[in-house]
């Protein structure tokens, strides 16, 4: 059983090296073949724009249906109310989904962000995406993220493929060209996932009552959500604030955006399906294993971490080989240690919300967000963009120590009710 388990997450942990593969790779198709003016389009709307609609739209709805999915067993007696739920969250996804298209159009009116129709594409695909999630979070409460991380990574490989071969044919790129693409291939990503996983997704019907239990969960992983948002989005904000080029704003973008958290990417693709294993196992008594576990964590990070220092200056030629943003490479150098301890903190964030803990992950979410912010105040007029790198990595480090704390405070609750 254990060399099953440990097989699982290697399965895991390939399948994303590969969506990281892809990923570049798209990247690298945006940042060569969008214009300028369409690549600065695309930051605008991909990178702030839609990040603030997904957090104030998604209320944590993905993060709710695997906490229900590892509390408690779907067996023939719970199908209903598992049905029930899944049904009531599916609605609720096509009425955020609606009520972001009318946010979006209105803001757009007033502040012409964009051509309305790039804007709406990109939604789109973001909100497709979101639905998609609620099946990520059935497989990592049920041990099948395997099987979710192969559909993902067999749709994006179609649709990589249907990029490059449009501009292989001869087809002038555009972003509404890449938009349209993308939509397809989520929507056969959320096809795939509904064939595969229909037997743990049943349909039943809309309960409001389900919305009204799980009300406070919502509201407290949306203010999350949406303080971390603003925390994020402080940073090219702050940049432009204190005359930093547009440069150096695309290299810190680079750095940060396309390189760092898309390496941060893979191992959190198996931290909440770790953290159901972790809480199943911390419910039982079983402290040595729970414990074992953990260092796990811990010991693979470090090795990644070394592999992330190796391996970017390679990823980095395949992301930008014309080395347009040469100073790319000593930022995310910066951020290794970040990548160390970013396994963990995506770890914690499920296991507080499986233990009713939602209060942790906003009290630290808005500790976290007033002294980064803080520290862009102090370091960026000083040293630039690699002020707003250090700032950014002690605020990681501060995040790991406040949610260890926590973690371990939640430990020693559960000490005390079964020593």
């Amino acid at each position: 059983m254990k060399a099953n388990t440990y097989l699982l997450y290697g399965v895991q942990i390939v399948s994303k090296i590969g969506f990281l593969a892809i990923g570049l790779l798209m990247n690298r198709w945006i940042i060569t073949y969008l214009s300028l003016e369409e690549y600065a389009i695309y930051n605008v709307v991909n990178d702030s724009l839609l990040p603030f609609m997904t957090v104030l739209l998604t209320l944590a709805l993905s993060s709710i249906i695997q906490k229900q999915y590892t509390n408690t067993e779907f067996n023939s007696e719970t199908r209903q109310s598992f049905a029930n739920m899944w049904t009531t969250f599916f609605v609720m996804r096509l009425m955020t989904f609606g009520l972001g298209v009318g946010i979006l159009t209105l803001l757009n009116e007033i502040f012409s962000f964009a051509d309305i129709r790039i804007i709406l594409l990109l939604f789109t695909t973001q909100s497709i995406i979101l639905f998609d999630w609620n099946y990520r979070a059935v497989c990592d409460a049920l041990g099948r993220t395997w099987m979710f991380n192969l559909t993902d990574i067999a749709t994006k490989a179609v649709t990589l493929a249907v990029l490059y071969g449009l501009i292989w044919s001869g087809i002038i790129p555009s972003i509404l060209l890449y938009g349209s693409i993308m939509i397809g291939g989520v929507l056969l990503n959320v096809g795939l996932d509904m064939y595969f996983h229909k037997t743990y997704t049943p349909w039943g019907k809309f309960d409001m009552t389900i919305i009204l239990e799980n009300i406070q969960p919502m509201i407290t992983l949306s203010l999350t959500g949406i303080i971390t948002y603003f925390y994020l989005f402080s940073f090219q904000l702050n940049l432009q604030f204190w005359g930093v080029n547009s440069t150096d704003i695309n290299t810190f973008s680079n750095a940060y955006n396309r390189l760092f958290l898309t390496f941060v990417s893979i191992p959190a693709i198996i931290m909440p399906n770790i953290a159901t294993r972790l809480t199943q196992l911390l419910k039982k008594g079983q402290y040595k294993q729970s414990q074992k576990l953990y260092l796990t964590v811990l010991a693979l990070s470090i090795i990644y971490g070394l592999l992330y220092y190796i391996t970017v200056p390679i990823v980095l030629n395949i992301l930008d080989p014309n080395q347009l943003y040469p100073e790319v490479i000593n930022l995310v150098r910066i951020l290794s240690f970040g990548i160390v301890l970013y396994p963990s903190i995506h770890l914690f964030g499920p296991l507080f919300i499986f233990f009713h803990k939602e209060k942790y992950e906003l009290g630290v979410a808005t500790i976290l967000a007033i002294i980064g912010m803080s520290l862009q105040f102090i370091l960026i007029p000083q040293w630039g963009i690699q002020g707003l790198i250090y700032g950014i990595l002690i605020t990681i480090s501060i995040d790991f120590l406040l949610k260890l704390t926590l973690f371990a405070r939640i430990i020693q609750g559960l000490l005390h009710k079964n020593p």
